[in-house]
Formats: C-alpha cells, structure tokens, sequence
C-alpha cells in the first residue's frame, strides 16, 4: 500500500508578549465595540511573523510473508520564515529530506516485535529568529534521530496489553535558556543531548469488575555536546531516572449499588537537575481518588488529586523559576445524556 500526499500549513503568531513580574500591566481592552475598530486602525504593538511549511512525501506498506510488515517512507520538508526588517521582510528557507522505516514481526499469536527508526527536522520557532536582540539568535535547527525496538504483547485472551519498548533518540542545536539574569528571555544553543532507556506499560480489564494500567519508565538523558566542557556527561535539567505510575478501578456490576464505582492510584518522579548545581528538585509520589456512580446515561464522579496534600516540586531552572504543584483538591463532574 504506497500513499503519496503533498500538505501545506501557513501559520501566524508570536505577538502575545511575556507577563513582567517587575513591571506588571493589568490593563485590558474591555469594551466589545472597540475590538473590531481596534483590529483595523490600530498599529501592531509587535510586527507579525509568518512562517509556511509546505511538505511531500511518499510512503509504502507492505508484508512479506505471513509475519513480517514494513513501512518504509520518504518526506521532503520545506520551510520559509518572514523575518521583518526595518526595509521590509525576508524570506528565509529551510530544506530537509526525512526517512523513515518501521517494520513488525509476529512472534507467535499475540506477540509482535517491532522496531523503528526516523529522523527529525524542524527550524527554531520564528518569533526567536526574529528578535535577536532579546533571544541571541540565530540559531540552526534543531534536528533529531530516533532508534525504537520492543514488543507488544496480548494476554489472558485479550484482557490484558502489555508493551515494552527500548530506545536511543539524540536531539542537536537545543535552545534552552541562558539563565542570565540581566535578561531572563535570553537563550542559547546545546550542541546535542542522548536519550536512552526503556519503557513498560499494562492495561487490561482483569475480571467484569476490576480494570488496571501502569507504567515505568527508565530514562537516562545526558548532555554530549555542548560548548560549555562542564555540562558534557552530565544529567539534562528536569529529566527525571525514575519515574511511573498505576491506576485501578473496581465497579459493581449487579446488586442493588450497580454502577458505583471507586478507583485509586499515584505517580512517581525521581530527583532532577537544574541549570543550578547546588539544586536539585526532590523526588515525589503524589496518590489520587475518585468515586463515581454511571448508569446508561447519567455519569457522576467525584475526583480527588493529591488526596494527602503532598508539597512537591514539578520542575524548574534555577531558584527563581521553580514550578510548585498543585495541592489537594476535589473535581466533581455530572453529565446526562440525551
């Protein structure tokens, strides 16, 4: 089976400006009459920019034999920037050509192995290309490779589907900030950055009453290249070695409390980097809830997230740029249908 398809995306943005929290502005347009007045007459407060993305690429499935598929494909990317300039605009144009190719082998019945391997393409974000005096541009693409292998697995007469799946990916030219604290927007580029691990995942229905997915994932991402001699070999911010997760749900099928149901699980992340050395983000296990009732057509649940009212850190960069999460708190949702 060969596809052969050509798409086009125009796309415009990068006029919404960051919120100061030095010199905060709280002021909005709140009169409905003016905006259409307002979109016409008034100038940009920030020049627009453009960019077009236009692609090609051909792509053929086959099998051969009785156990093995392949995918092979072929993607010819074309990209153009407006970059406006005090004489008017220029157009900058980018090429790649990206292979693909993925394959599947059946094992025995219910267990296949697969693997795959694609390469990644994609110019930095226009509005950063535009202003280099606030982000430090210009900067290369940023391009990627990606080797994946595992299986895939169906047991217990199809109740339950289980994955595992290994893989190497590098990622080259990385924008990530500059941590300059005289201009918090500036950015730099990290020659290369290596994942590298393994990850597992269950879900299945295991008896009319009892349903369960989890997960682990073991990822070691580590920086290669990188003009900075310090950084090579060590551990990129926020990726965490260790992380996972489960959830279960019990529901009565039949008796007089049919439909109510009650389900239970949590999450956990391992310690991670910052773009500071003396911190580093602690590990945390975050437990949620809920109870629901469902009949045909009414459905109503009660979720509770972080049900011990954890403090706990999702992520950041450095002492000033630390994201906390979110404590205890209760959703509740009822829905009918008609």
């Amino acid at each position: 089976m060969t596809f052969l398809s050509w798409e086009v995306i125009a796309c415009r943005g990068g006029n919404v400006g960051n919120f100061s929290l030095q010199n905060p502005q709280y002021t909005l347009e709140r009169n409905p009459e003016n905006y259409v007045a307002n979109w016409f007459s008034q100038p940009w407060l920030e020049d627009p920019v453009r960019s077009y993305t236009y692609g090609i690429y051909i792509q053929d499935q086959m099998k051969i034999g009785d156990r093995l598929q392949v995918l092979v494909g072929l993607r010819q990317e074309f990209f153009t920037d407006r970059i406006t300039q005090d004489d008017g605009f220029e157009l900058v144009r980018q090429n790649a050509l990206i292979p693909r190719f993925g394959a599947v082998y059946s094992l025995i019945d219910n267990l296949n192995l697969y693997g795959t391997y694609v390469q990644g393409f994609e110019p930095q974000d226009v509005t950063v290309i535009q202003d280099e005096e606030l982000f430090g541009g210009l900067f290369d693409p940023l391009t990627s490779r990606m080797l994946e292998g595992g299986l895939k697995a169906e047991l217990f007469n199809n109740r339950l589907q289980a994955n595992l799946a290994i893989y190497h990916i590098t990622r080259n030219n990385i924008l990530v900030n500059a941590n300059d604290p005289g201009n918090p927007n500036l950015l730099e580029q990290r020659g290369q950055e290596r994942a590298r691990g393994f990850e597992i995942d269950a879900a299945g229905r295991l008896s009319e009453n009892i349903s369960i997915t989890a997960n682990y994932a073991y990822n070691v991402t580590e920086i290669t290249e990188s003009d900075n001699p310090e950084e090579i070999g060590t551990i990129k911010e926020n990726a965490p070695r260790h992380q996972g997760g489960f959830w279960g749900k019990y529901q009565l099928a039949e008796g007089p409390l049919e439909g109510v149901g009650v389900s239970f699980g949590g999450n956990f992340v391992t310690d991670r980097n910052t773009f500071e050395e003396t911190l580093e983000i602690p590990s945390y296990t975050v437990f949620d809830g809920a109870l629901y009732y469902q009949t045909d057509r009414l459905e109503i649940s009660v979720n509770i997230n972080n049900i011990f009212d954890r403090t706990y850190w999702r992520g950041g960069y450095n002492f000033g740029r630390i994201f906390p999460g979110e404590p205890r708190h209760f959703l509740t949702n009822i829905s009918y249908s008609f």
